[in-house]
């Protein structure tokens, strides 16, 4: 395999600078076995709220014959309320039992002038066209509770037809927008060779015939169809081309290299076919329509859960150009690669991106790593990763808790456009599953909405009592950002007047005895300049304070390590002569530099 590295990044997660962080706002635990998470989909505010909304694919209830609820964005964000709005239950009269509905899902726009999406939900496992033949169910999007449109049935027995999906732009010129569907293990060509069908969203009113046409896998095993990208503008036509995984293809006699096919999106001719390394899985998960190498084309997002570059099964992510892929050779170009840094954790099993959630004017990268466990195995944690859209850099991870696996789906609000800020602080937000969490209920599955920034620092740890009896105490005012020109002050009172003391700062947290009181923020650590506490002029009380405007700092360039999404941690130190171990220390402040 060759690469033409016309703009090439390469970021192992080891080797980033700075911890950082997202926060947790609320999350959405599914009843025993329903595998809530295994697809997620955001559709903006169904409910009037104020809120975006989002659909979760329960294949597993009803005894697996599975469910659609929406989740409240309003919940999510932790702002109380309702936790699901509606559930939709094909029932035993639409779907065959273990049929797997919600295990796919996508939207689409609206099909019936109602002014809503219309929802498009896959079943892989249903019966109706043959044993797991599978099966696409379109429903009409509702604020109260979708009704259903029609089901369309796979047509070979063993198909799994729904198991991925993605809406598309009007292929056959019908007014209407399409869907790509997958068929992984459909094997008419050959055994599981996989197919990837170009259905129409107009049949889905008219109940006309519904296939506009449908591709092939090229070697049998390869699974052609396991993810699904559709209308995306490699090549600057007006429909945009259709990108499919076959995750278990061979190249070279080296087996689960794995592939990412492109095909023409109006005649389904195949423009490219790009492979990963042996045991990559390359293609298992695929995400796209944004660019973010300026050349006006979207990019695409590529999944190898099984790669083996950052331990054994650690996983990887890759940006591809959208553009060269298009350009019908071998050679393509790599704008960035990311890897896994744990054995195990599956890194890309989910990859998508949301808009701007980091403030840099572009489209941020999300990859689940379900298996990652940060240092015990079988602890199960499972992590979500966000990579700034214009520095490539990481600016944010967010480790599952115990046995949540939390990654294997990833929200896709900002393909559709949506603003996602469910927590009400103006930035916006986003969504990601464990689909088999069972810390709750067995099998049960989490759903969360995840700030990438809180909406205000927050104070920890304690202050020492100093030798006049005052606690000293760390205070803010404005906000920690890259570009405000209002200052975000750091203050420190009770302080012993006229004394000298400083801020100092670092990137991870501590609680640690040090001289008398608690060391509250990790080495290394960073110094500010010294200060004069000030107060009263004569005598000893605790009229002292300091002050140190921290975006003087961030916004000077003097320390790099200050950049969009820096999790930091400071804490004041400062002369009593009178103690024993003549220091005060402040408790302590941590916050991110915002945009």
């Amino acid at each position: 395999m060759s690469f033409a590295l016309a703009r090439f990044a390469f970021f192992s997660l080891a080797a980033t600078s700075l911890a950082r962080a997202q926060s947790e706002l609320q999350s959405y635990f599914g009843p025993s076995n329903s595998r809530a998470g295994t697809s997620l989909e955001g559709v903006g505010d169904l409910n009037g709220d104020g809120y975006a909304d989002l659909l979760v694919g329960r294949p597993g209830s009803d005894g697996g014959r599975g469910q659609l609820v929406c989740v409240s964005g309003r919940y999510l964000g932790g702002q109380g309320g309702s936790i699901l709005l509606w559930t939709w239950s094909p029932g035993a009269a639409n779907a065959s039992a273990d049929a797997g509905f919600g295990h796919a899902l996508t939207s689409i726009d609206d099909l019936d002038g109602d002014g809503l999406r219309e929802i498009v939900v896959g079943a892989p496992f249903d019966d109706a066209g043959g044993s797991n033949a599978g099966a696409v169910f379109f429903l009409r999007g509702s604020a109260s509770a979708p009704t259903l449109l029609r089901k369309i049935n796979g047509e070979v027995a063993g198909d799994r037809f729904g198991w991925a999906l993605d809406g598309a732009n009007d292929l056959n010129l019908d007014g209407k927008d399409d869907v790509a569907v997958g068929a992984p293990l459909h094997d008419t060509v050959s055994a599981n060779v996989g197919v990837v069908y170009k259905v129409s969203g107009g049949a889905a009113l008219t109940g006309a015939a519904w296939k506009i046409g449908e591709v092939n896998g090229l070697f049998p095993g390869e699974q052609l169809g396991s993810s699904v990208l559709a209308g995306v503008n490699l090549s600057g036509d007006s429909f945009g081309e259709i990108v499919a995984g076959a995750p278990f293809a061979a190249f070279l006699n080296e087996s689960s290299r794995g592939a990412v096919r492109v095909y023409d999106g109006t005649d389904l001719s195949i423009e490219g076919s790009y492979y990963g390394t042996i045991g990559d899985l390359w293609g298992w998960a695929l995400a796209g329509l944004s660019d973010f190498n300026g050349d006006g084309f979207a990019d695409v997002l590529i999944g190898a859960p099984g790669s083996d570059l950052g331990g054994v099964d650690a996983g990887r992510a890759v940006l591809l150009s959208g553009r060269e892929m298009f350009g019908q050779n071998s050679l393509y170009e790599e704008i960035a690669e990311w890897t896994g840094t744990r054995p195990a954790s599956a890194f890309g099993q989910a990859v998508a991106w949301t808009r701007d959630v980091s403030g840099d004017g572009l489209p941020d990268l999300l990859v689940g790593a379900p298996g990652y466990e940060p240092l015990l195995f079988g602890a199960n944690n499972g992590a979500v990763y966000v990579f700034s859209g214009a520095s490539l850099e990481r600016v944010g991870f967010l480790q599952g808790e115990a046995d949540e696996s939390l990654g294997d789906s990833l929200s896709n609000a900002g393909q559709l456009g949506l603003d996602a800020d469910i927590d009400g602080d103006g930035v916006r937000d986003f969504f990601a599953a464990g689909s088999s969490c069972d810390s709750v209920a067995t099998n049960g599955g989490v759903v969360k909405g995840i700030s990438l920034y809180p909406s205000s620092p927050v104070t920890y740890c304690t202050g020492k009592t100093n030798s006049l009896g005052c606690i000293p105490g760390v205070t803010r005012s404005g906000a920690p950002s890259l570009s405000s020109a209002s200052p975000f002050t750091v203050s420190a009172v009770n302080i012993v007047n006229q004394k000298q003391g400083l801020l100092f700062y670092g990137f991870a947290p501590e609680s640690a005895s040090f001289q008398g009181g608690t060391l509250c923020v990790a080495s290394p650590t960073t110094r500010t300049p010294v200060q004069s506490s000030g107060g009263s002029s004569s005598g000893a009380d605790c009229t002292g304070t300091f002050a140190f405007d921290f975006n003087a700092r961030i916004q000077s360039g003097i320390d790099p390590a200050l950049s969009l999404g820096a999790e930091v941690y400071c804490q004041y130190w400062s002369r009593d002569p009178q103690s024993p171990s003549t220091t005060s220390l402040t408790n302590a402040l941590r916050f991110l530099v915002q945009p």
